[in-house]
C-alpha cells in the first residue's frame, strides 16, 4: 500500500469514528446546558431555550457533515488502493 493512500485511510477513518463521536459529546453538553436554561428560567423565556437548542444542534450537524466528509474520504482512498498500480518489480542480475 502506498503511503498517501495509507495516510488518506487513517485519515477517513479518524474523522468518521471520531467526527460524530465528539458531536454527540457537545450534544449532551448543550443540552444539560438546555435543562440548565429551563430550571432556571421556566418556561418563561422560550427565546433562550431556542438559542440553546438552536447551539445543541449545530454541534450535532458539525460531527455528523465532518463524519460524512470522513466517509467520502475512505470510499476514495480505498478506490485509490485498489485501482493504482503498483510498479513492476526490478528484475533479477543474473
Amino acid at each position: 500500500m502506498k503511503p498517501e493512500v495509507k495516510w488518506t485511510l487513517i485519515a477517513g477513518i479518524i474523522c468518521m469514528l471520531g467526527a460524530p463521536c465528539a458531536g454527540f459529546i457537545w450534544t449532551v453538553i448543550g443540552m444539560v446546558g438546555d435543562f440548565n436554561t429551563l430550571g432556571h428560567s421556566g418556561i418563561s423565556d422560550p427565546n433562550l431555550l431556542a438559542a440553546h437548542i438552536g447551539t445543541t444542534l449545530v454541534a450535532t450537524m458539525v460531527g455528523l457533515v465532518v463524519g460524512m466528509l470522513g466517509l467520502a474520504i475512505l470510499i476514495v482512498a480505498t478506490i485509490l488502493h485498489f485501482t493504482m498500480k503498483s510498479p513492476p518489480a526490478p528484475a533479477p542480475n543474473p
